[in-house]
């Protein structure tokens, strides 16, 4: 079973990727993960392929990740969304060795509907929280965010998650923790 780490950009959703995958959860090959910087010096645990993908699907519903898109209910089962359900699933068939994989994007968190109808019923998530406050405070030196915005995309994504998650094996956890 796959494991999705659903949670809000620099709520620790990196460290809890790594240590999935510290636990034998098959994270792919390392040439294809996003690079460590500054910003997450032990690096992202974020497929570059996935990123993209992500970001192309935003984009077609006319959003960013800094800027999430107001979806219509149901988008996610439209025709407009299949294409991406195949690529999602495509993606994920030839990014993992084994049908133990931890994926990790905190993009997904507001695009759970297609990445759910992709990996069927083969997947659970961990969601990780962090204090908003926390949040806003490392979003603003690495994005230049103003307090406001990262507390609202904070909002956004959890409340976003917390909805499109609901009938699927759910684990929470605390960045404190």
């Amino acid at each position: 079973m796959g494991v999705l780490v659903i949670g809000m950009h620099r709520s620790g959703t990196s460290a809890l990727a790594g240590l999935l995958e510290g636990l034998g959860l098959d994270i792919g090959p390392a040439d294809g993960l996003m690079a460590a910087d500054a910003g997450n010096p032990d690096g992202y645990y974020e497929r570059r392929s996935v990123v993209d993908l992500s970001d192309e699907i935003l984009a077609s519903y006319d959003g960013r990740w800094d800027c999430p898109p107001v979806f219509a209910k149901g988008w996610g089962a439209g025709p407009e969304a299949e294409p991406y359900v195949a690529r999602v699933a495509e993606l994920v068939a030839s990014s993992f060795a084994s049908s133990r994989f931890v994926l990790k994007d905190p993009r997904i968190s507001l695009l759970l509907p297609i990445w759910r109808q992709a990996l069927k019923e083969r997947t659970c998530a961990v969601v990780i929280v962090r204090d908003p406050a926390e949040v806003a405070r490392s979003l603003s030196p690495r994005d230049a965010l103003p307090t406001l915005t990262g507390l609202a995309l904070w909002s956004a994504y959890n409340r976003t998650a917390l909805h499109d998650l609901a009938g699927l094996p759910v684990h929470v956890c605390s960045y404190e923790d």
